[in-house]
């Protein structure tokens, strides 16, 4: 008969999924509203953090709370910046490029735009009449006088 060796089994160890740790806490959650409040934008909190911009995007892909609280910080952010804007104007404070800069800051952050002087603009408020910019019209196109 063959001598068979007994072995022990070795305890299975951990499989090693690979990469760094996520750095991803819970309490961020909290810390991103509460800096969307204070005006902060989403690059100042990933400093503030210690992770690239790119990771709080990975992080909202994996983590349900977290992209709802991106999301309200975003909101609490552009609040706090309307609010500014609005008391620069209501103040009168326009301080050398004060109102431009703002105004640059909401468009870049926010997604603001200025209207399309192209565009129609109908008034609501003009009970019935709208009020159109003759200027998009080229000159070949309007003839006042045509019945058409």
């Amino acid at each position: 008969m063959a001598n068979k060796k007994t072995t022990k089994e070795k305890p299975k160890a951990k499989a090693n999924r690979g990469g760094r740790p996520t750095k991803y806490r819970p309490e961020y959650c909290e810390l991103m509203v509460e800096r969307g409040k204070q005006g902060k934008h989403m690059v100042q909190i990933a400093s503030e953090i210690g992770v690239h911009i790119d990771t709080i995007h990975e992080w909202c892909d994996k983590h349900p709370l977290f992209s709802e609280a991106k999301k309200l910080s975003k909101q609490h952010c552009e609040s706090f910046w309307t609010d500014v804007l609005t008391q620069t104007a209501i103040n009168g404070d326009f301080g050398v490029g004060r109102a431009p800069t703002l105004m640059f800051k909401m468009k870049a952050c926010f997604g603001w735009r200025d209207r399309d002087p192209n565009q129609v603009n109908i008034d609501a408020n003009t009970k019935g009449e709208a009020t159109f910019n003759f200027s998009s019209v080229p000159d070949s196109e309007f003839k006042p006088g045509d019945d058409e």
